[in-house]
């Protein structure tokens, strides 16, 4: 375009005549070189300039090297982008030697092909990629689009080269955040691949840094072949702890699911161990939903429901018709499986929430026989049963859970399971059965000292969640064997943040908490404390914590007023109360195994898991 040449601060296009152009000082037309804009050239202004006005001209002239100084400059300025992915703009036309070295493929040593090497790496982990995507067309074509000096590596290189050397750079740096924990929480748990015949053993880390700030980890999913017997799990947990130089003094707790393998290896390993408690919960109700013959012939009959939908394209989208024409939801029903109590919950919900349209569509289609009217509401009271323990499921499976929830969480549904005994008609003989197996499997709870100090150290319930007076005697004894009996005295700190009391959001909760009375104000800090002066000091005047509230976040308010109360809280507060962690490291590792990598070697799985498990930890870096 005109103008941008500096020619054009002399000259203005004439109106008249487009081929020709008006001198700004004498306002002579000049011609612009020809009758077409394909023929227009800025020659004959040039000379005009420089035969007619030639202070103007020279004037143009100096313009005209600045600007080509300024293009140059940029030219050969470095990129500031951190992407080699764009190409840069130049505005100014780049020299041969920067036009040769943009066609050039960047070499293996280059820096910017083992940075986009390592990228691709990273990518194929994180989203469940083949290394075979290399190859992939599509794929290929996009690469070279963004950046053809980039030659893609073949997946050999990818797989044997370039996620092993990610791998053991991303260990070195969880190895030193491992190192630098007092105590660590494990969780772990066996996965057979059905495609493949591979088994993995996992195991996650967790604990709690001296700021009061939770640390979640992918420490193993290493192959194991073999049997399954207590004796091998033994000896690869004890692999798994040399490997990551974690001795026996620094393990805390192993959260597991309840096999008898999995105890036995945990019991011949010599490391403390406890029973998932998601799982334990389906232990409860494996025990007690099908106690009753009207509970079970009622399910049968769901499954049925269920089963022809999910069989027949066609029943499927005439209840489709049958939602749309009744204004109801158009969600699909759900199966529910033998392996998770709550799909059976689940299962009941939607059918309860879809029953006017399988009535009706029971109504036209014989071959479907619906529920009576007595099983309907046998499943709408079985739902409200269910419904607490699924919300204890649930609770209990967040990221950031920890055991202590677990001792509050038997003593609610005890009392729900009580108060259901009055309105849960019809469910009487399945009620007995769930409270029997629930304080069957739980007896010992309020023995085990994990889940009572973790509960004493939750800001969020105290002691005020313990049925016997005998644990309460056992608290003191606990914390002082646990403090290796300091009775050194410390120097006063400054008082923390107080926490306010919010007992609205659960009725049990705070119906407990009401019963056997909230603690009062915070007092001020005393000079002088030992271990138990300070757990009295916190047990008697500290508020209860709302339930809602991260009691990480209390400690790192008050963990300088209580400071070795503070560090039995990092201990005790850093095991999580299911080994879900382990079965969500599962659920990718059954991603990982798809069709398109289904001969992946396990040593090769367990990078990619660990890769993926752990360069959110580090930010991505």
């Amino acid at each position: 375009m005109p103008s941008q040449s500096c020619i054009w601060d002399y000259f203005t296009i004439s109106p008249a005549d487009n081929s020709k152009a008006v001198c700004n000082i004498c306002n002579v037309g000049v011609s612009r070189g020809g009758q077409t804009p394909k023929n227009f050239s800025p020659t004959n202004l040039k000379t005009h300039l420089q035969r007619t006005h030639f202070r103007e001209y020279n004037e143009y002239t100096e313009k005209l090297a600045r600007e080509s100084e300024e293009r140059k400059r940029k030219a050969d300025a470095p990129s500031t982008s951190t992407s080699s992915f764009a190409k840069q703009v130049y505005r100014g036309q780049q020299t041969m030697q920067q036009c040769i070295q943009r066609s050039q493929k960047w070499d293996n040593n280059n820096p910017d092909k083992i940075e986009c090497d390592r990228l691709l790496g990273e990518m194929i982990a994180l989203d469940f990629q083949p290394f075979s995507i290399t190859r992939d067309i599509g794929f290929r074509r996009l690469v070279s689009k963004l950046e053809s000096r980039y030659t893609l590596p073949s997946d050999k290189h990818l797989s044997y080269t370039v996620i092993p050397e990610i791998y053991r750079n991303l260990k070195k740096r969880v190895g030193i955040l491992v190192d630098a924990a007092d105590h660590v929480s494990f969780t772990t748990d066996i996965w057979s691949s059905v495609g493949s015949l591979h088994s993995l053993m996992s195991l996650t880390g967790h604990w709690i840094t001296n700021d009061f700030a939770r640390v979640q980890t992918v420490l193993c999913c290493s192959s194991f072949p073999g049997t399954h017997t207590g004796d091998a799990i033994s000896d690869e947990i004890n692999k798994m702890l040399h490997d990551w130089k974690i001795g026996k003094e620094r393990v805390h707790l192993f959260v597991s699911d309840n096999a008898a393998n999995a105890k036995s290896g945990l019991r011949k390993a010599d490391v403390s161990s406890f029973g998932c408690f998601a799982h334990t919960l389906q232990l409860v109700m494996g025990d007690a939903v099908f106690s009753q013959c009207a509970v079970s012939d009622m399910m049968a009959v769901s499954r049925r429901i269920v089963g022809h939908f999910k069989h027949s394209p066609l029943a499927s989208s005439q209840l489709k018709e049958t939602q749309r024409a009744l204004d109801l939801p158009e969600n699909n029903l759900i199966q529910d499986v033998p392996t998770r109590w709550n799909s059976k919950m689940y299962m009941l919900q939607r059918l309860l929430q879809q029953k006017r349209a399988i009535v009706q569509y029971a109504s036209d289609h014989p071959a479907v026989t619906p529920l009576t009217a007595k099983q309907w509401h046998l499943a709408e009271m079985l739902v409200s049963v269910l419904a607490p323990f699924g919300a204890a499921t649930r609770e209990c499976s967040q990221k950031n859970e920890t055991i202590a929830v677990i001792i509050p969480r038997v003593l609610m549904l005890s009392r729900k399971l009580e108060k259901l005994s009055t309105t849960a008609r019809g469910l009487g003989t399945t009620l007995d059965e769930i409270r029997t197996s629930l304080e069957t499997r739980f007896s010992d709870i309020e023995g085990n000292k994990f889940t009572v100090l973790a509960t004493v150290l939750d800001p969020r319930f105290k002691d005020s969640f313990f049925r016997n007076d005998a644990t309460k005697q056992l608290i003191e004894e606990w914390i002082m064997e646990e403090s290796g009996n300091q009775q050194e005295r410390m120097p006063d700190e400054p008082a923390g943040v107080e926490t306010g009391s919010d007992l609205s959001d659960d009725d049990e909760y705070a119906a407990i908490l009401k019963e056997r009375g909230t603690a009062v104000a915070t007092g001020p800090a005393a000079p002088d404390r030992s271990v138990i002066q300070e757990y009295t000091l916190y047990r008697d005047t500290e508020k209860i914590a709302a339930k809602k509230s991260d009691p990480l976040n209390w400690w790192k308010c008050n963990g300088m007023k209580y400071p070795r109360l503070g560090k039995l809280a990092r201990r005790y507060l850093s095991s999580p109360p299911t080994s879900v962690p382990s079965e969500r490291l599962f659920s990718e590792a059954e991603a990982i195994y798809d069709a398109r990598r289904s001969c992946l070697q396990p040593e090769k799985a367990e990078m990619l898991l660990f890769i993926r498990g752990n360069l959110p930890l580090l930010n991505f870096k």
